[in-house]
């Protein structure tokens, strides 16, 4: 996606980006040397998702003469679309009670390092708009992609097309744009995210179970399963899909290596800074923190406590 144009940079910034993850989160990444991206769907806040297509139905209501008959919603619909988020504030109160409230630990990776898997494994990485003026004008020429009197014409004039094509793409258009459109409320989260989306080259009403992003698991279609859950390799190769416990359901997620193999030596995952939450036992964190990166991680991460006060909730 060219977004530049809106103020959406497509590439890694100068200062660190930082990832908020639980004791068990950031043990996995550590000791699989991956990433792990969720999918769209389950993520912390599960009217995130929604909050592109509620915005794209206010427009479509106030400037185009939205008919009811026409639903973009889908909610039925889970998008092979995967994130894994980072935040340009390395120690926020509001991430720390989101993502770890009772304790855990914010990071950053290497920076060359996080590239070169970024463009290794074919990811995107954009940072995300909460100005309600900027994405009303990203949904009119992005998701939408008429003008009021074009729209109209399209819709109820000599070129009218079954409603459900317009649905169809006004819901591909907006699911492709749902990571980087949050509400302003979270601004002050400056969250920035690395995407990977199977779904741009996925038919509509492909499910999640049957599409290829989650052939591995499709135990309908056996002549369709491969290896271990690994993603069919003209989707890049080298995704698995794995499925971790959530507040309330199983989350699917890619395990994206960051470390890579180079002949008989074995890469390690490059940490730069590591700042360990709020929380009880704050000081025995730190130690278990640095131990598990001396024995891990490659050596050289600064870690160092939160400075803001743990209050038990």
């Amino acid at each position: 996606m060219n977004l530049q144009a809106y103020g959406i940079q497509s590439e890694l910034p100068e200062t660190p980006l930082y990832h908020y993850s639980s004791p068990g989160g950031f043990l996995g990444i550590v000791k699989s040397k991956s990433i792990w991206m969720s999918n769209i769907r389950y993520q912390n806040d599960i009217e995130e998702y929604k909050y592109i297509f509620e915005l794209t139905k206010k427009i479509l209501k106030e400037e185009y003469d939205y008919p009811d008959e026409l639903n973009i919603s889908s909610s039925y619909i889970v998008p092979p679309i995967f994130t894994f988020s980072l935040s340009a504030k390395k120690d926020l109160l509001s991430q720390w009670r989101g993502y770890c409230p009772k304790g855990g630990y914010s990071f950053t990776f290497d920076k060359k390092q996080l590239a070169d898997t970024i463009e290794e494994h074919k990811l995107e990485i954009y940072n995300c708009i909460y100005d309600i003026d900027l994405q009303t004008q990203i949904i009119k020429e992005k998701v939408i992609g008429f003008s009021v009197a074009e729209w109209k014409q399209a819709l109820f004039g000599e070129r009218t097309t079954d409603i459900s094509y317009h649905q169809r793409n006004l819901w591909i258009n907006a699911s492709n744009l749902s990571p980087l459109l949050k509400h302003p409320s979270f601004k002050e989260e400056a969250e920035w995210r690395i995407i990977k989306n199977f779904s741009i080259d996925s038919p509509f009403t492909t499910s999640l179970d049957e599409h290829q992003a989650f052939s591995g698991y499709n135990i309908r279609t056996e002549k369709r399963l491969y290896p271990e859950g690994r993603v069919k390799d003209d989707y890049s190769g080298s995704e698995f899909i794995n499925y971790r416990e959530g507040r309330d359901t199983l989350i699917p997620y890619l395990t994206i290596p960051i470390a890579k193999s180079e002949l008989s030596q074995e890469q390690l995952v490059r940490f730069s800074d590591v700042i360990v939450g709020p929380g009880l036992q704050q000081q025995l964190a730190v130690v278990a923190c640095r131990a598990l990166l001396n024995s891990e991680a490659e050596a050289g991460a600064s870690v160092s406590y939160s400075k803001i006060p743990y209050r038990e909730q």
